[in-house]
């Protein structure tokens, strides 16, 4: 079987930098925490969990609610996707020692967001309600809502805006269509929005790979957690872009060896962002083996 390696792949900058913060701040602090999933991988998690690392996962209860619950003057990981900043009050309140891994281009984003805030702008978020990153930008302010996939037109909290410029930005995961979609039903409704973007770009390079790639591909092989949004939105693409080709999930290598790849003649392999290169690498080698 030719198998079709999609470019970028591995860890991307930010997921790569927080990684190495973790690694790095495990030297000194025993035991460190991470508040949220540092990245969404659970196998990468479980791995610095076997190095010292005890992981509080953000589907278990609040952030602040973990955050209070941790002894005084213990060593927290804030993770890639931004927080809240009360967050920061309560770990100087408890001689917390914060670091803070947040991704420079989501934190880019919450910049822009806080620049839009304090000049009296609106912002209109274009995100997943419940994720990490769409949680920390809604947090910024009162004055921040969520676009939502509207059923019907809009939805009607968007009632609350009453200016003409409202400041648009997305969560740095979303793929293109989303956002053009999404911009496409706020430009109807406020002409003089402002868009400001918002994508990482290393999202941006998977998402075009993926779309770019040769229509005879039969088979697309995606590595990742279900539970990363970059991941889930390049299973998306596939469905829409190469609605003929069969779509197959895994979190790595031994999630594909049940797999019947025989009727196949071409794949492509693809990695969400939180995807480490060895993973990928030894996904690879076995496909190519078949």
């Amino acid at each position: 079987m030719e198998v079709w390696a999609l470019e970028p792949h591995g860890f991307c900058e930010g997921v790569n930098r927080a990684f190495s913060m973790a690694e790095e701040a495990m030297k000194t602090a025993t035991p460190l925490y991470s508040l949220g999933l540092l990245i969404h991988n659970e196998k990468v998690i479980d791995a610095l969990r076997d190095r010292g690392l005890v992981a509080l996962d953000e589907r278990n209860s609040s952030l602040e609610s973990l955050l209070r619950g941790l002894p005084d003057g213990s060593s927290v990981l804030f993770s890639a996707h931004g927080h809240d900043p009360k967050l920061d009050v309560i770990a100087k309140e408890k001689r917390i020692k914060a670091i803070d891994s947040t991704c420079p281009y989501v934190k880019a984003n919450m910049n822009r967001i806080l620049w839009a805030l304090e000049r009296g702008s609106s912002v209109i978020y274009i995100g997943r309600k419940g994720h990490l990153e769409c949680e920390a930008a809604l947090s910024l302010g009162e004055r921040v809502y969520l676009y939502e996939e509207p059923r019907e037109g809009f939805a009607p909290r968007y009632c609350a805006i009453n200016e003409s410029k409202p400041y648009v930005i997305a969560q740095t995961t979303m793929d293109e269509d989303e956002v053009d979609r999404a911009y496409g039903l706020i430009s109807a409704r406020y002409p003089e929005a402002v868009y400001a973007g918002g994508r990482c770009p290393s999202t941006v390079r998977r998402q075009t790979s993926l779309i770019e790639a040769p229509r005879d591909i039969d088979v697309y092989v995606i590595l990742g957690s279900e539970r990363s949004n970059n991941t889930n939105r390049l299973a998306t693409l596939v469905k829409k872009h190469h609605p003929g080709a069969a779509l197959i999930r895994a979190m790595d290598k031994r999630g594909l060896l049940s797999v019947d790849f025989s009727k196949f003649r071409k794949a492509a392999l693809a990695s969400g962002t939180s995807t480490d290169p060895e993973t990928y690498q030894e996904a690879l080698a076995y496909l190519k083996s078949l």
